[in-house]
């Protein structure tokens, strides 16, 4: 049984506007066997002044404000 993780934090500065964001994010995985693996994913997105970044490409926010997300998932290969 193997648990890998990575931290990551990524910052916008959108220099043209008051469109700053930073967002972190958390994916682990962990293998209960060779061919059975768990992978955990947790992101935030703190948005200042008027960003509208969400956690994925296709779930924006309103202007300013926040968002968080996860998502869990199992692989079994035959």
């Amino acid at each position: 049984m193997v648990l890998a993780a990575k931290c990551r934090a990524y910052y916008t500065d959108a220099r043209t506007d008051s469109r700053d964001s930073w967002m972190f994010v958390l994916n682990a995985d962990y293998a209960f066997s060779k061919r059975t693996d768990a992978n955990l994913l947790l992101g935030d997105v703190n948005n200042k002044g008027n960003a509208t970044f969400g956690v994925t490409s296709t779930a924006n926010t309103l202007p300013g404000q926040n968002q968080t997300g996860a998502m869990l998932g199992m692989c079994h290969r035959f």
